[in-house]
Order: structure tokens, then sequence, then C-alpha cells
């Protein structure tokens, strides 16, 4: 009696593109033992986001110059429309920004308070933060707005680019009931939006006139 036994692995990679355009993935080497198999490269054409009025998402910094060392209040604020919070299926808050522990370090506010457990990427991994939730009238529309205090201190001066955060939601449009009336989306749609990028001004502390009992 002779038996054999095929084994497949199958690896599950998820794929995010910073930017719109061409991209190549691939080919992936495969090696067990003295055998390797390279897979086929993919050409893929990455299209952009559209855009929608029903949410924003804000990174809000002083105007006036910074200095190395200090303690700077920011606020992160989201913005979704009763709408689009109801037929939310999910959403990607990215902020590259918390990621440059290099030039900033980053603290939670001491006297920040919130109900709202928000998820944000970062080039370092997920951070979960809290924030407080509330609504806000604009024109005919009700959004709800979610603001995550923050603080950050710079650790070197210079004319610094914050980059942009950006916040990917995927609305459900139509949806099926379970056994229970919970709703499962069965046809969703993508909406991005993006902060702008900003200068951040950060001078180094003044030293003329300084008291000589400062140490």
């Amino acid at each position: 009696m002779r038996r054999t036994k095929d084994v497949t692995f199958t690896f599950v990679y998820q794929l995010e593109v910073a930017e719109p355009g061409p991209i190549d993935v691939g080919p992936f080497a495969v090696t067990q033992g003295s055998v390797s198999v390279t897979s086929r490269a993919l050409h893929l054409e990455v299209g952009a986001l559209p855009s929608s009025n029903q949410m924003a998402v804000e990174l809000d910094f002083p105007d006036a110059p910074v200095y190395v060392g200090e303690r700077v209040p920011i606020t992160l604020r989201l913005w979704l429309t009763g709408r689009l919070k109801e037929n939310l299926f999910q959403y990607a808050l990215r902020v590259p920004f918390f990621g440059l522990t290099e030039t900033f370090q980053f603290l939670d506010a001491p006297d920040a308070a919130g109900t709202t457990k928000v998820e944000i990427q970062t080039p370092g991994g997920p951070l979960a933060a809290m924030g407080s939730a509330h609504e806000e009238k604009r024109g005919s529309e009700t959004y709800l707005v979610v603001e995550i205090q923050r603080i950050v201190v710079p650790l070197r001066a210079g004319d610094l680019e914050i980059p942009a955060a950006t916040l990917d939601v995927e609305e459900g449009v139509r949806f099926r009931r379970d056994l229970f009336g919970g709703r499962t989306p069965t046809q969703t749609r993508k909406w991005r939006s993006s902060d702008p990028l900003r200068p951040l001004s950060v001078k180094q502390i003044p030293t003329e006139r300084m008291a000589p009992s400062f140490a």
C-alpha cells in the first residue's frame, strides 16, 4: 500500500499603497529544503479613492512657532455625518506624523478624557487612543466629531513639514439582516479624506540675556 498526501499552504498579505498609480508586486520566492519556486510578478494600476463631504480629518497645530523641548498640545479631529456613521462598515485612520519619533516625542495629554476608542495606524504599528465625541451642526448636516488630545515635544530645531493624516472609510450600501436583526453589508463603497501637508517651524530656545542661575 502506498499513501500520498498533498498539502497546500496559503499566505495572505495586505498591500497598502500610499499614492495612486502603477505598481509592481513580486515576484515572491518560496524555498523548502533544496527546492525553490518563484511566483510571477503582478502589475497593478492603483486608483485614487474618491473624496466625500460626509467626512473629514484634521491634525490641529498651534499657528505660532514652537521651541525645542516645548510641550505642544495638538488635536486630531474626525468628522462623520450621521448617515455615514450609521452605515460605517470599517475605517482606517493613518497618521504618519506619529511615527516621527526621531524628531518628536509623543505623550498622552494628562487632562484628556474620552470614552470613544480610536485605532490609529502609524509607521510603528497601530496605536489605540481615547477620544471625546460630540455632535456639531454644519449647514444642513449634523456631524459626529471625535477629538483626540496629545502632547508633542520637538527634539530638534528646523523648518519641518508635517505629513498629511488620512481617513479611509468603507460605507455599507446594501445590507442583509441576520437572525438577531443585525445588519451585514453585502455591498460597500470607499471614501478618503486627507488633511493637507503643513509646515511647522521649530526654534531653539534663545540664550540672549540668560540669567546666570539658569541651568
